[in-house]
């Protein structure tokens, strides 16, 4: 039993030292330990950002090629081309004309059923007071 014991360790120490050899090895590469699995795994986990934008751009998505290839007007610029701008300003006009008055109803209910609340909260108390001067009227000698 206590061979078995010592073989385990012995085992569990030589894949410790394997394990940190292999992190040796890829930090020396001059990966930092950031994203590229260094500090606390062997495995890098993510595709490199080149091979996500090659899938990205496979499956259809507008994915620039540097950071400042698009910038705001350029983006306007091609959204009215393709009809997309007025497309959005007629959805967002329809969007406001029918959520707009239905939010200024809410708010309007939501007030009607706060006044009516306080008004039963008045009446509960005054139909309590007439209770009790009741019975004191009854319980106290004239």
């Amino acid at each position: 039993m206590a061979e078995a014991l010592i073989k385990g360790r012995l085992v569990g120490e030589q894949r410790n030292e394997r394990v940190a050899q292999a992190i040796a090895a890829q930090t020396s590469d001059g990966n930092d330990a950031g994203f590229s699995g260094g500090g606390s795994s062997v495995v890098n986990l993510h595709p490199s950002l080149k091979r996500r934008l090659t899938r990205l751009r496979k499956l259809g998505a507008g994915v620039a090629e540097e950071e400042g290839d698009f910038n705001r007007e350029e983006r306007a610029a091609a959204a009215a081309k393709n009809g997309k701008g007025r497309s959005k300003l007629f959805g967002y006009g329809v969007l406001g004309l029918i959520v707009v008055p239905l939010m200024v109803i809410a708010v309007a209910l939501m007030l009607v059923a706060f006044v009516l609340m306080a008004a039963l909260s008045l009446l509960f108390t005054a139909i309590l007071m007439m209770v009790v001067y009741g019975l004191f009227y009854l319980v106290l000698p004239r």
